[in-house]
């Protein structure tokens, strides 16, 4: 962002420029690093997978989840455009993958587990519904009357071995990252002026290395 502020043409423009650094979450991450960290797991560990992640589940239950988030400086209806850049599967990953770090630290045999675990699991689908609605919300808070927002999203990862060829999407592995109620969530909240698909690769396949890649949604809302 600095590089690009730098690279205005106009001095006019550059000083017009306001860099603000922020947890866009408003504190979603450290609030539940402190409620993992008051959870006794000395005495659950022993007890098994169900008592680790039900606890887990309830830290993700309990979590509170600024809604809007309240960001110093950033005022309701200031900005004409607000720009929302591939950080919305970031805001409710980071803090899951938070969670399984711990278990690593404190049961490392459990690692997985939270796959068959139908609790946890539900805890996490509604967290990630809840930050995604709070960012929304944020966006519809900053956005003045009639102003546009512009929201990108990565909404699917994929790894792939054969790249340049018809039957490329044959060989992929995919793995969905936001849920599907994610266009009915943008369209709750806003008008839809134009919807936009495409691909992002990050890596070509490489001497035995599966590519990787994202399929990448975007949105012109109102």
């Amino acid at each position: 962002m600095r590089q690009g502020a730098g690279e205005l043409p106009a001095s006019a423009l550059r000083k017009r420029v306001l860099l603000e650094q922020c947890d866009i979450s408003d504190g979603v991450s450290v609030n539940l690093k402190r409620m993992l960290e008051r959870q006794p797991w000395d005495l659950l560990v022993p007890r098994g997978a169900q008592a680790v992640f039900d606890a887990a589940a309830e830290c993700l239950e309990q979590c509170l989840v600024p809604d809007p988030p309240v960001l110093e400086g950033l005022g309701t209806g200031e900005f004409g455009l607000v720009v929302s850049s591939l950080v919305l599967s970031q805001l409710f990953s980071y803090p899951l993958l938070d969670i399984l770090d711990r278990v690593q630290l404190v049961a490392p045999g459990l690692l997985g587990e939270q796959e068959r675990h139908s609790r946890y699991q539900q805890a996490a689908s509604a967290f990630r519904l809840r930050v995604i609605n709070a960012h929304l919300h944020l966006l519809r808070r900053l956005v003045e009357k009639d102003g546009t927002v512009v929201l990108l999203s990565d909404f699917r990862g994929f790894v792939f071995d054969v790249y340049g060829t018809d039957h490329d999407a044959e060989h992929r592995r995919t793995m969905p990252l936001v849920p599907r109620a994610l266009p009915a969530l943008v369209r709750e909240n806003f008008t839809v002026l134009e919807e936009k698909h495409w691909e992002w690769l990050t890596d070509l396949p490489v001497k035995g290395r599966p590519g990787r890649g994202y399929e990448v949604v975007g949105y012109l809302l109102q």
